[in-house]
């Protein structure tokens, strides 16, 4: 019998020994169920109480004994449709409250909320949160040699979504790459600044975009930060404009 099945229908490790003791056994007594299925009698009546509820077990009066046997398993599909039914409610219930939990979860704690990801999946994850925010800046640091090795630039890549949908928002980029300022108006960057591989040899990439910073280490195990806090995003974005200025005046 497959206990894994039975006990995502809800049944106990014990309600299934019961149960299966039942449709070996027949009508029976509920000392001679609880021997077949390895369990105490009083633990038995309990059980087959339980069971009974469900529907999967009944009982009748012979000769002033009361016996037990196991109905029909059939019966256990009507019980996958009521959790169906029930999974059905509950889904409906959590989309009413889905708005005010967001709310709470949004807006609980002035404290950073951290979230970390992993591999090319994490790095989709955190592409998918960006193009899910609302912001009026978009600013950018990245190496692209080490971004190019993950994730080749492709005519329908994510930097040419978050264009398509962020048409009229600045966006600004300070990139490293050893081919040179490769970056041109085509590659979805409005405003872009090269700077030298060897005087900035950092590997990553830093977003800073709302009140979000992103921050990703594209050499050997792809890891990703999302921290979502306002101080932290205005001080990186002061950051980044210093250094846009900067380069700018040389």
């Amino acid at each position: 019998m497959a206990k894994d099945i039975l006990t995502a229908l809800g049944l106990s490790e014990k309600e299934i020994q019961i149960y299966k003791a039942a449709l070996e056994s027949g009508a029976e007594t509920v000392q001679k169920i609880a021997q077949r299925a390895s369990v105490t009698r009083t633990g038995a009546y309990s059980l087959i109480r339980s069971l009974i509820k469900r529907g999967l077990m009944s009982s009748n009066v012979r000769d002033k004994k009361t016996y037990f046997s196991a109905e029909s398993p059939e019966n256990l599909f009507r019980i996958l449709e009521e959790k169906r039914k029930e999974i059905q409610h509950s889904s409906i219930d959590l989309k009413k409250i889905m708005p005010q939990l967001r709310t709470i979860y949004e807006t609980t704690s002035d404290r950073p909320r951290v979230r970390v990801f992993e591999g090319k999946d994490g790095l989709k994850t955190m592409t998918n949160d960006l193009l899910k925010s609302k912001f009026a800046s978009l600013e950018e640091f990245t190496s692209l040699d080490e971004l190019y090795a993950i994730i080749p630039p492709r005519p329908d890549d994510h930097r040419q979504k978050i264009k398509q949908k962020f048409k009229k928002v600045p966006s600004k980029v300070i990139y490293t790459s050893k081919e040179g300022p490769i970056l041109k108006g085509e590659n979805g960057v409005k405003e872009r600044q090269f700077i030298s591989k060897e005087k900035y040899p950092f590997t990553g990439s830093v977003n800073i975009y709302g009140n979000k910073v992103s921050l990703t280490s594209h050499k050997k195990t792809i890891t990703g930060v999302i921290v979502d806090n306002k101080e932290i995003a205005d001080t990186l974005r002061a950051l980044f404009d210093l250094a846009w200025k900067s380069l700018k005046k040389k």
